[in-house]
């Protein structure tokens, strides 16, 4: 029996976690671009899980990541990053740093 119901944020499995915070670090990006990135599709493909070498320490992806804020700010970077490849653009344009 599961823990929490299934609707419920708790419920979501890591994938669907990090969907939503892709998501989330779109919005500002696209309420800015909307009407530039209309044809842009952004998808996220899962990585399979690579066996480390007998060599290496286990890695804790939570603990290299940080909390969610740190990884919410990565990936508000890397879209930010891609957006402008996309447009041809430099990335300072569409973060909207105007320093």
């Amino acid at each position: 029996m599961p823990l929490y119901p299934s609707g419920s944020p708790a419920a979501r499995t890591r994938a669907e976690r990090f969907d939503a915070l892709v998501l989330e670090a779109l919005e500002p990006i696209e309420e800015r671009w909307g009407t530039e990135l209309a044809e842009l599709d952004v998808a996220v493909d899962d990585v399979p899980e690579v066996p480390a070498a007998t060599d290496d320490p286990p890695v804790d992806d939570d603990a290299v990541l940080g909390d969610g804020e740190d990884l919410a700010d990565l990936l508000h970077d890397v879209l930010v990053e891609q957006v402008a490849g996309y447009l041809g653009v430099e990335p300072d344009t569409i973060a909207g740093d105007e320093d």
